[in-house]
């Protein structure tokens, strides 16, 4: 595994995210073949523009296919999607833009989860009101 260090510790999770998503077991049931859809398109929509321009990911909105289409298709869907991301990856890891203080921009990024509910621990611990509980409730 890659040691990220972008300088933005979300985009490095999420870059060790995709390594891992590279790793996915080939012989996958639906569910988890599901999973792996879910989770890479989740990823897919945190990167900041810098990041998925290294990767040529094919389509992951597939509706139902992993789950009609059966054993061969969910194989092969997994390696394709497998082998790019591991070009993607290499792709990335030489890229100096991507290293720390390389002039990476990573400001449109979304805001992670635990962005979120940090702000609203922060935002709760200086006002403790109704307010600021019911939105450190709702990041939670």
């Amino acid at each position: 595994m890659c040691f990220w260090n972008t300088g933005d510790e979300v985009v490095d999770c999420l870059l060790q995210s995709l390594e891992g998503f590279s790793k996915w077991r080939k012989e996958s049931d639906p569910e988890s073949t599901h999973q792996l859809l879910s989770g890479l398109i989740h990823t897919q929509e945190m990167l900041p523009w810098a990041v998925p321009s290294h990767f040529k990911i094919a389509n992951l909105f597939v509706g139902n296919a992993h789950l009609d289409q059966g054993e061969g298709y969910r194989r092969n869907l997994i390696l394709n999607i497998s082998e790019q991301l591991k070009v993607g990856l290499s792709i990335a890891t030489g890229d100096a833009r991507l290293k720390k203080n390389g002039g990476g921009d990573y400001s449109d990024r979304l805001r992670s989860r635990g962005e979120g509910i940090l702000d609203a621990l922060t935002s709760f611990s200086a006002n403790r009101n109704a307010s600021s509980l019911s939105s450190l409730q709702a990041a939670v």
